[in-house]
């Protein structure tokens, strides 16, 4: 793992994360998946760098929740929600907020070991390339060295129609998370007592965006990269929003997380090693990949 601690948002990278348990295929339905890539003609009739399109629908928040949105890509649906709870920082970090994301997978992912093991890498996953990314955390902080906000958000993946589930999660998680608001907080002065007690305003009206106005842009979405090495001595060529089998068949997948300004601040690969040699080719089409995903999020249904 190569880790930058100057900045909040540095790069980071981790290798030979574990796979989901997946059926096999044929070494003939391999060659067939990647002489499609190497082609630019993939099964389902996309080019290398065509992304599957998606609705956001994002409205008023569910019940105990603070923000919330859906997402659905062809039958894969997804639900996310954002709940913020007053903690005490950590106290390394006296001035800085929590974010956690737990995911849950629905009964459409299999049986219960494997929708198990799933969500644990996915959460992982998820955590480990957005949870210190997704908003600035010391605009959480509420009492420095007293009370924060944590944030949980809960990814439900309701339907699923695999391949790239990260990727759409994570746009449903920006959406639920632009749409989060924080209750007004007033701390009490207590003289004499080390003790700070706080006053909750319970109108909304008066409550406050988690993402606040000019800071957007320090949301990212993940792009996953796909490197396919195509039979019988082609080039690798690169593919994004994979399918299951082209998930199979690639050598290595590498997860980018991307903000609207272009910045990769966090990587992760999985399946195999990190191909150095072809990261500035993944970087860049992660990139224009993501210019497409905010495009499309800007037009984000609101009911």
């Amino acid at each position: 793992m190569m880790t930058d601690k100057s900045t909040e948002t540095s790069s980071r990278i981790v290798h030979n994360i574990p796979t989901k348990i997946l059926p096999s295929l044929s070494i003939a339905e391999q060659y067939y998946i990647l002489e499609g890539c190497r082609d630019n003609c993939r099964l389902d009739g996309r080019s290398r760098t065509s992304l599957r399109p998606f609705t956001l629908l994002a409205s008023d928040p569910l019940v105990l929740s603070h923000g919330s949105s859906r997402i659905t890509a062809q039958k894969t649906e997804i639900l996310c929600s954002v709940k913020a709870e007053l903690v005490h920082p950590k106290v390394e970090t006296p001035d800085r907020g929590v974010v956690e994301i737990h995911i849950d997978i629905g009964s459409d992912g299999g049986d219960y070991r494997k929708r198990r093991l799933n969500e644990h890498q996915l959460q992982a996953s998820l955590n480990f390339l957005l949870s210190d990314n997704l908003i600035p955390l010391r605009s959480l902080c509420v009492v420095e060295g007293h009370y924060v906000w944590k944030l949980h958000c809960d990814i439900v993946i309701l339907s699923q129609e695999g391949g790239s589930i990260i990727d759409i999660a994570s746009r449903g998680l920006r959406g639920a998370l632009l749409q989060t608001k924080l209750p007004h907080i007033l701390p009490l002065s207590n003289k004499g007592q080390a003790q700070i007690d706080l006053a909750i305003d319970g109108d909304m009206q008066k409550a406050q965006n988690a993402v606040e106005e000019g800071s957007e842009d320090s949301c990212p979405v993940i792009v996953s990269v796909a490197v396919c090495k195509c039979p019988p001595k082609s080039s690798p060529v690169l593919v994004l929003d994979t399918t299951v089998e082209e998930e199979l068949c690639a050598s290595c997948i590498v997860r980018l997380a991307v903000t609207p300004s272009g910045d990769v601040v966090a990587i992760q690969s999985m399946n195999g090693s990190l191909p150095i040699g072809l990261l500035a080719d993944i970087k860049s089409a992660a990139v224009q990949a993501s210019k497409q995903v905010f495009e499309a999020l800007e037009f984000t249904v609101t009911t």
